[in-house]
Parts: structure tokens; sequence; C-alpha cells
């Protein structure tokens, strides 16, 4: 019998062996999927060469601009709220077609 002891204790230690060296190599694998690259950042900003160039809709960029005329460009052209503004208009469609019935069909 103390010969079958000794060899289930070597299974035992060569599972545990197993499940670390596998525990090892899942770690080796995950680690190298977390690398880091830094990306290019441009050099200089895209703004437009004029206020023509930036969205206007109800500021006459033409006359001398206001402190309020210069708050609305600046809400108008944020791309932040841009952004905000996109995703608050998808939200809204997404209500109205949820609440819109299917049409109506006709079998015959």
């Amino acid at each position: 019998m103390p010969h079958r002891d000794h060899h289930k204790t070597s299974i035992r230690r060569d599972r545990h062996f197993a499940s670390r060296v596998l525990a090892i190599i899942a770690l080796g694998l995950l680690a190298s999927c977390a690398s880091y690259s830094k990306l290019p950042l441009p050099e200089t900003a895209d703004l437009p060469a004029s206020l023509a160039g930036l969205h206007h809709d109800g500021v006459d960029v033409q006359a001398p601009l206001s402190v309020s005329s210069v708050a609305t460009l600046a809400v108008i052209n944020s791309p932040d709220l841009v952004a905000t503004r996109a995703q608050h208009g998808v939200a809204q469609a997404q209500v109205i077609s949820a609440g819109i019935l299917p049409n109506p069909q006709i079998y015959g």
C-alpha cells in the first residue's frame, strides 16, 4: 500500500504543478494583451481660419460680437456639447420610435 499512496501523492503534485503552469501561461497571455503605445497628437488644432468657418446659427459674425454672441458661438461649436446634443437626439428618437405603433396589415 505505501507504493499506492506515493503514487497518489505524485499525481496530486503533478496536477498542482500543471495548474500553476497553466495559470502562469494565462497570466502571461493576458499581460501581453494589455500593451500601451502612445498615439501621436496633432501638432496644431483643427480650427477654422475665421468666424465664418464656425457654425453660427442666429449669430451675425459680420457685426461686432457681444459677450452673449461669443458664448453662443462657444456653445454651438464645442465638440463635447455637440456630442452630447447628438446623444440626446438619438435618445429622443429611440423614445419616439418605441412609442410608435406598427403599421396595420391586412391579411387575406
